[in-house]
């Protein structure tokens, strides 16, 4: 059914709503994981590490 591309907006916003909600575990996590953390201040990993601790 041609409708002259009357729906065609609509298919693209309905995809790009879709797309977000889907990236939102990526970039809004609930949580993460660290592994290999050092305690030792003077790897990049402890910088890491206290970065998430204080809020990035």
């Amino acid at each position: 059914m041609n409708n002259g591309g009357a729906d065609k907006g609509k298919i693209g916003t309905e995809i790009k709503i879709g797309t977000e909600r889907n990236l939102d575990f990526f970039f809004k996590p609930e949580s993460i994981a660290l592994i290999g953390a050092s305690p030792n201040p003077e790897k990049l990993s402890h910088t890491v590490l206290e970065s998430l601790r204080n809020g990035f």
